[in-house]
Order: structure tokens, then C-alpha cells, then sequence
């Protein structure tokens, strides 16, 4: 049987059970000659709707769905609603993205991982990487993580700042380069700069997947 067949006959099977579920439900409410057989209306209702719940999930399971990055629900097999979507999503999403690169984020700061696997990254990833790291050293706002930008080459600042500007935050940009270009780098000052921009570039960095989604 061909997809659209079976798909068909999942979708008629399941509008047949919920119907016989309702017309046994009212069925055992109207009833009134025995309790016993009223109860077993009840009972059977429940068994049919649960039926037609589980066919339901087949038909969800069997559709063809381009899984998008971050709304695809594998459980379900459905992309949920960008409405959905959350920072926090991202963030567990950018976690296991950034993880694929290097064990830890400090690596990926220090040892230019970024700028080793730069033929790897998709484009529409850049802008998030770069937000997501700046973002992270702001949060952690440990002296471990401000040394790390220190020990970061020019290269994954760059990077960043090029990721920053293909979504015309070109402000971003050019105060990291800045802050990276000083000599000697002043860590309390790069420390102030991103601590104090934290909701920006969280805000920032939400807005670029929700107005680019169908890129992901």
C-alpha cells in the first residue's frame, strides 16, 4: 500500500473510532436498564477512544516532516510552533551544536577551533555562535572565562565579529575587536562590556532564530 493510501486510511480509521467513541459515551448516559450494561457502554467508549488516540499517533509518526533544527519534536514527529520556541530551547540546542566542535567552550576559544572548522559551519549558524559564546562568558562571568577571550586568537574573534556583522550588528562587532585588539587586553573592561550587554545579546540571539527559523 502506497503512502498516501496509508495515510488515508489511518486518518478515516481514527475519525471512525473517536465518532463510535462519543456515540457509545452518549449512549451509556441515556441508558437506563441496568447499571452493569451502563457501565460497560462507559468502559467500551474509553477502550475505543484510546484506540483512536493511538491510530492517531501512527498517523502523526507516518508523515513526511522536515525536521527543523530547533522546533522538530522526534517523539511526536511534528515541528512545533515558533510561538513555542524559547531561549532556553536554543540555548540546549546551541549546547549540543557547539559540543559536536570541541568538549568544552573554553577550547573553542583557545584552541581556534573556529577558525580550524570554519568550511564546517553553515552560514546561517555563525551569527549564533558568536552570540551564544559571548553570551556564555558573560553568564559564567568567571576570571577562567575572560582569560580565555585573552588566550583566544585574533582569528576566532574575528570570527565572531564577521558572524556578528552578517546580522548587521555591527556595534557588537566592532567593540570585541576592540577589546580584543588592546594591548595588553584589559579583562576587566571585556568583563564589564559583555556582563553588561548580557540581556542584549540574549535578546539578540533569540530574535535571530525565531526571524530566520526556516533556515534552520
Amino acid at each position: 500500500m502506497d503512502k498516501k493510501k496509508t495515510d488515508l486510511l489511518l486518518l478515516v480509521s481514527c475519525s471512525f473510532f473517536a465518532i463510535l467513541a462519543i456515540v457509545l459515551f452518549v449512549f451509556g448516559i441515556v441508558y437506563n436498564k441496568g447499571p452493569l450494561a451502563k457501565i460497560l457502554l462507559f468502559v467500551a467508549s474509553f477502550f475505543v477512544l484510546l484506540l483512536a488516540a493511538e491510530i492517531a499517533y501512527l498517523y502523526v509518526l507516518s508523515r513526511n516532516v522536515v525536521p527543523n533544527y530547533f522546533l522538530f519534536n522526534p517523539v511526536l514527529n511534528i515541528n512545533m510552533p515558533v510561538s513555542k520556541l524559547t531561549f532556553e530551547l536554543i540555548d540546549e540546542k546551541m549546547n549540543n551544536y557547539l559540543s559536536t566542535f570541541a568538549p568544552s567552550e573554553g577550547k573553542i576559544w583557545t584552541e581556534g577551533i573556529l577558525e580550524k572548522k570554519a568550511s564546517a559551519i553553515k552560514n546561517e549558524f555563525r551569527p549564533l555562535i558568536a552570540y551564544k559564546l559571548l553570551f556564555d562568558m558573560a553568564e559564567n562571568d568567571t576570571e577562567a572565562d575572560w582569560k580565555c577571550f585573552v588566550l583566544s586568537t585574533d582569528m576566532t574573534v574575528e570570527f565572531l565579529a564577521t558572524s556578528l556583522m552578517q546580522n548587521g550588528d555591527g556595534e557588537m562587532a566592532s567593540a570585541i575587536r576592540q577589546l580584543k585588539h588592546a594591548k595588553p587586553i584589559n579583562m576587566k573592561q571585556t568583563r564589564d562590556f559583555l556582563v553588561g550587554n548580557k540581556k542584549y545579546i540574549k535578546k539578540k540571539l533569540t530574535r535571530y532564530v525565531v526571524d530566520n527559523i526556516s533556515k534552520f
